[in-house]
């Protein structure tokens, strides 16, 4: 942003608090910038488990074990690699897999007021003969509702297949997917009606489908792009030559022609991914944003010092964390774990200033909305 004919010495900063919620407000689903109580993963365990003690160093770690038996191991493992105990919660509940991101909660406001999770259909990965009703599924299907009552929450019911791998939502009621999504629904509904779904029972208004991302595969979107805020996206840069190259040339035009909540084209940031093997390439937007924190996951090649200052660059004010897997081109750490939002969360709203503001009478008027959704009281009636 440039300033011009004023010196930051001369500006005068006025803030009008809007503290007032939403007359009408209809169900808001929660971006995964906004604050988590915690971040939610299962035993046996995906992630390696160093990434398990820096997520537990400053934030909840809620772990799905099998029953207190595995809870006995779990804690054993995680205590004899120094894991701080006192922030992990374990809740007894049965899983199949590990990929908590694609069947986890999806957290969501009712009514922009009430904390829920959202619960979509869950049986299998519909790119893989023979999976679709698969029972080995079934636990996986059943553990948002497990969660409800563990976190006292209500369950809001989806009647869609919202797989998490490929969704993310800015928190202003818009939503990204590659149109595998629309394939994965086609023997439910239609897409008019799964996008009235998406509107009446999650708020979102906005859906965005980007062209699938791979000749063959999991054509999960947070492999090859990530939201980091409300305007700014990051999408995966291939080598030249690469057979996917231009489909992920498509996918950051696709972005660059979409408008953000503040009606404008969306900021695209490229992080370039070499391979490691083959034409396999580093996911490195399958990255886990977690308060303040984001937790990169690398392949142990060159471009992986690239990548994190990329997310440096892109990020300031976030710690950038790096982790080496087993991670693969179309499963890596996000899709490991799960994000649960602090549903008292203070939530400060504001539209960033346009690039090349000018500034002529050496004033400058932004203007905020204030939300405490846990009703707490603001310290000196402002929270400033």
């Amino acid at each position: 942003m440039q300033i011009k004919n004023s010196t930051l010495s001369l500006i005068l900063v006025s803030l009008l608090l809007l503290l007032l919620a939403p007359l009408c407000a209809q169900n808001r689903m929660i971006a995964e910038w906004e604050p988590m109580q915690g971040v939610l993963i299962r035993h046996p365990f995906g992630i390696p488990l160093s990434l398990v003690r820096s997520l537990a160093d400053h934030d909840t770690v809620f772990i799905l074990v099998q029953d207190a038996t595995a809870q006995d191991q779990a804690s054993y493992t995680l205590s004899s690699v120094n894991v701080n105990l006192d922030n992990c919660r374990f809740v007894i509940a049965p899983t199949n897999s590990h990929w908590t991101r694609d069947w986890g909660p999806h957290s969501i406001f009712l009514n922009d007021s009430t904390g829920a999770i959202a619960d979509p259909i869950f049986d299998g990965y519909p790119w893989v003969p023979g999976l679709r009703d698969h029972p080995r599924y079934a636990l996986d299907d059943a553990v948002n509702g497990i969660l409800a009552d563990y976190l006292d929450l209500p369950l809001l019911s989806f009647p869609a297949y919202l797989t998490g791998g490929n969704f993310m939502t800015d928190g202003y009621g818009r939503a990204f997917s590659t149109t595998q999504m629309l394939n994965e629904n086609s023997s439910l509904m239609n897409t008019d009606q799964f996008l009235s779904y998406a509107e009446q029972l999650l708020g979102i208004n906005y859906f965005y489908f980007t062209i699938n991302p791979e000749i063959n595969g999991i054509q999960h979107i947070d492999c090859w792009a990530k939201l980091l805020d409300e305007e700014n996206v990051l999408v995966k840069q291939l080598p030249l030559g690469h057979p996917e190259y231009q489909r992920a040339e498509t996918i950051a035009s696709q972005f660059a022609q979409s408008t953000n909540c503040y009606g404008r084209p969306y900021n695209v940031i490229r992080i370039f991914c070499d391979t490691y093997s083959g034409t396999d390439a580093a996911a490195y937007t399958n990255s886990l944003i977690l308060n303040k924190r984001v937790f990169v996951p690398l392949f142990g090649i060159d471009s992986d010092q690239s990548a994190l200052q990329t997310y440096a660059n892109a990020m300031p004010g976030y710690e950038i964390i790096g982790f080496e897997g087993p991670w693969y081109y179309y499963d890596a750490l996000h899709c490991r774990t799960m994000g649960i939002a602090d549903f008292e969360m203070l939530r400060i709203e504001h539209s960033p200033l346009a690039q090349q503001t000018q500034i002529t009478d050496h004033r400058l008027t932004l203007s905020a909305s204030v939300r405490s959704y846990g009703n707490h009281a603001f310290v000196d009636s402002s929270p400033l």
